[in-house]
């Protein structure tokens, strides 16, 4: 049989799961959450309540969305609700009906350990991109609790998320683009949009044409922040107004925004891919002096950006010359994160019954099972599974799954079970 040193298995242990010490003292928590008055007006009474509760004082309790990520205690709940009165207060006494996580067992509103935690409370009502960033969401702001008795907390949400806006700078452009392709799939006005590069000369050479590099951006990236990003670096900025630099257009897309997954055809999300070649990019070249030629087209991308990008390339390659596709996300489901979907029965365990790593040690980020990451990606999930949470293993199904009969992708992966 196999058999794992017991070093490795220590490290493994204190990766998975934070346990709670049977003599260790714990409290109950209550809630009082009321919707202040000032953000009423765009309040929805339909949505999904998450509570964030977080050792990390560094940063937004919201916005720790990638479980490996996450050190100290962390504890993640999510509930939805139908039919708030945004003029009374909720009242929240226990977890009976939310979905929970925090690497234990013991997650509960009742048994919270002691510690200081900060926590934060954000109300998702738009589901047309990623919850924590989308624009629309209300939130609360970052509160410091001390638990160390019985406590009842009075939170307001009271923040709006807002839309981020591109830099103000002559070579900066945003383009919207209504596409009649998307809007005839789903029966609604889709718009796409991109945020625009232009080269340093441009102005200066008004009858010259560009050839043109497409970004796509990983993770839940957003066009306009990726290209903020990138020109707050001041080397960056500096190189771009040089003689060095190359005298092209670069276009940057969004990557999970407007459910629009890496711009790539699916059953369940629509012909991104279609409309962004024979739609969008047609209109970016005509409006920007682009060549209009694939000769000097290009696409790329990082992480799932690359693999978005590769894949453009490879189920349109008549429409660029190349693709700079660069710490791509598995590009064959033969090696998905150490899984072949094929061979493997269970995603969660191995043959021998030892947990598959999604983050293994030695890695960045911490050691975590990909049943305690799926786990993790089912709070985040409307559905209260991972098929509509707009993370990793639920865009994974939504661009490469079939259509279900209710209307979700048919799961790659039970979200209990794990068996595949």
């Amino acid at each position: 049989m196999k058999t794992w040193p017991l070093f490795m298995i220590a490290v493994l242990l204190k990766g998975f799961m934070i346990p709670v010490n049977s003599q260790e003292k714990t409290y109950a928590l209550n809630f009082s959450i009321s919707v202040n008055k000032h953000v009423r007006p765009s309040f929805k009474s339909q949505g999904r309540l998450f509570v964030t509760l977080s050792t990390i004082k560094e940063g937004e309790p919201k916005d720790q969305v990638w479980p490996n990520s996450i050190s100290g205690r962390h504890y993640l709940f999510a509930k939805n609700f139908t039919d708030w009165d945004p003029s009374e207060p909720l009242i929240i006494q226990d977890t009976a009906g939310w979905s929970t996580w925090g690497r234990t067992d013991n997650c509960s509103f009742n048994a919270i350990p002691e510690d200081t935690y900060y926590i934060q409370f954000l109300w998702q009502q738009n589901f047309h991109g990623f919850g924590n960033k989308e624009e629309g969401n209300i939130f609360s702001k970052k509160q410091e609790l001390v638990l160390d008795k019985k406590q009842t907390l009075e939170i307001s949400l009271s923040e709006v998320v807002e839309e981020s806006g591109l830099m103000d700078h002559p070579l900066m452009k945003m383009v919207h683009y209504r596409s009649d392709i998307l809007s005839k799939w789903w029966g609604r006005p889709v718009q796409e949009r991109a945020a625009v590069l232009l080269p340093s000369g441009y102005y200066d050479n008004p009858e010259r044409e560009y050839p043109v590099f497409y970004y796509i951006g990983g993770g839940d990236s957003n066009c306009k922040n990726t290209l903020n990003m990138r020109w707050n670096r001041f080397s960056d900025a500096e190189w771009w107004m040089s003689d060095d630099a190359p005298q092209v257009i670069v276009v940057f897309l969004d990557g999970t925004m407007n459910s629009n997954i890496y711009h790539l055809d699916s059953d369940n999300l629509g012909p991104h891919g279609h409309s962004l070649i024979y739609e969008f990019i047609p209109h970016i070249e005509k409006m920007y002096r682009g060549t209009d030629s694939p000769d000097t087209r290009y696409i790329g991308g990082c992480s799932t950006g690359g693999y978005g990008s590769l894949a453009l390339q490879l189920f349109y390659p008549e429409a660029f010359n190349g693709v700079y596709c660069y710490s791509p996300d598995p590009i064959s489901f033969a090696r998905l994160m150490n899984v072949n979907i094929y061979k493997n029965s269970n995603y969660f365990f191995d043959i021998y019954g030892y947990p598959r790593l999604a983050k293994e040690p030695g890695t960045s980020g911490i050691p975590i099972s990909w049943k305690d990451w799926l786990e993790f990606e089912n709070v985040l999930g409307y559905s209260g599974t991972y098929l509509d949470s707009d993370h990793w293993l639920g865009v994974m199904s939504a661009i490469f799954g079939p259509k279900g009969a209710d209307g979700k992708p048919v799961p790659l992966i039970d979200p209990v079970t794990g068996d595949i």
